[in-house]
């Protein structure tokens, strides 16, 4: 389900309702994605998802009170939590922190029911940090990292894991960087998304980080975790600076894992066109629109450009519910005057599911934030036996030199 407008909020509000109904206990998987943004000076915004009452849950905060350019954000939340049978209440929740701000139409909130044969989660359970690293010169699976939430799951077969929190600034402005990790090591960025949200009044002093991971290979006890680390600024050279990032990863901070009895998984790679010396990297990406022309096949501005695309059969005894997220990264450069970059996912030619929405203005046209949107097929709206073309689009308006998204693995889908 979906908000129908936008929704201002002063206070604690809920946005959305959804009764349910469970003929036996099971496991709940929940998911929120939309874009907020304020209406005040001042403001700061949170949205979760709460169960007969009980916030299950990390809460997505965007922080604007000492923002230079306070704007629209995406955000996420996710959760999982075991049920008894029985009547339950599933409510999509949006808090003023202080001020006022304004959740956006479409923004939405899905409940899965027994998403998977096994459900785990992870929360981290206080504060972690102050994360003060050193990045130059790293390229993404070699940066320093440390745990924040892990889960052992067998990763003989194919896993869907999913993480949700914030960062916020502390001792210094910079970049951190999140990211999902097997067995200690990064799986490289086609199996697994680095989320990025820049620290700073240059953007938000605490923002939203979300990211997912389709992973295969491991063992019957393998680790998975949600570990923190830093965005690698530049590689070596004349140019080359380190990012100077001193943050905190607050309470609250949530994976979920999904494993086993899954017919329907798997994952879109970017479609993106690619730098040869930036394969592989946290910096693998490609301009999506340019308003000065910029060259090497980038877009016009205002172009809808397709990121991934796989054509999907659901099977006759299917019961048709299939859910499909989706996420990236946005980077700008530090002269841009800035403007607005979308996100939304179709299923068979037609626009389905949240919007994701970050906007992006001078004098922080550089500042880097992550984007999702998300769609579950359930209900009136199941997918029927047979195949289904998905895709994910971006599109950018404004004015910037070269807007990039970052070729991270854009689309997962799960049943």
């Amino acid at each position: 389900m979906a908000l129908p407008s936008d929704q201002t909020v002063t206070k604690r509000a809920v946005l959305l309702t959804a009764p349910l109904a469970l003929e036996q206990p099971d496991w709940i998987f929940l998911e929120t994605d939309g874009s907020y943004g304020p209406l005040a000076t001042g403001s700061a915004a949170a949205v979760y998802v709460q169960v007969d009452g009980q916030r299950v849950t990390n809460e997505s905060k965007t922080d604007w009170r000492r923002s230079r350019v306070p704007l629209p954000h995406s955000f996420n939340a996710i959760g999982a939590v075991n049920l008894d049978a029985g009547d339950h209440t599933v409510e999509l929740v949006a808090e003023s922190i202080a001020g006022s701000f304004s959740v956006a139409a479409l923004s939405n909130l899905s409940v899965f029911v027994h998403p998977s044969e096994s459900v785990a989660v992870a929360t981290l359970e206080g504060q972690a940090g102050p994360f003060a690293y050193t990045t130059l010169g790293g390229a993404g699976p070699d940066l320093p990292h440390d745990p924040l939430a892990s889960i052992t799951a067998d990763v003989r077969n194919t896993i869907v894991a999913l993480a949700s929190a914030t960062a916020q600034r502390t001792a210094h402005d910079g970049d951190p960087m999140l990211g999902i990790y097997l067995d200690g090591q990064h799986p490289g960025n086609a199996s697994s998304l680095w989320t990025v949200n820049d620290a700073c009044t240059c953007a938000e002093v605490e923002g939203p980080l979300f990211t997912q991971a389709l992973l295969s290979g491991g063992s019957q006890n393998s680790t998975i975790s949600l570990d923190a680390t830093e965005f690698a600024w530049t590689f070596p050279g004349p140019t080359a600076r380190e990012n100077p990032a001193i943050y905190v990863v607050p309470q609250g901070a949530t994976l979920v894992v999904l494993n086993g009895g899954m017919q329907i998984i798997g994952k879109a790679n970017s479609l993106l066109q690619y730098h040869d010396d930036e394969v592989g990297t946290v910096s693998d990406g490609w301009c999506v629109g340019s308003s000065v022309g910029w060259p090497d096949g980038c877009p016009a501005m205002g172009t809808d450009v397709l990121l991934a695309e796989q054509t999907i059969i659901v099977p006759d005894n299917h019961s048709g519910v299939v859910m499909f997220v989706a996420k990236s990264r946005v980077q700008g450069d530090e002269t841009d005057a800035g403007g607005e970059i979308q996100l939304w996912l179709s299923v068979d030619g037609i626009r389905r599911g949240s919007i994701g929405v970050q906007q992006i203005k001078a004098p922080s046209g550089d500042s880097q934030r992550t984007i999702a949107a998300s769609y579950l097929a359930a209900g009136n709206d199941t997918l029927s036996p047979g195949p289904h073309v998905i895709r994910l689009y971006s599109k950018a308006n404004g004015s910037f030199i070269h807007i990039v998204l970052l070729r991270d693995i854009p689309l997962i889908w799960f049943d």
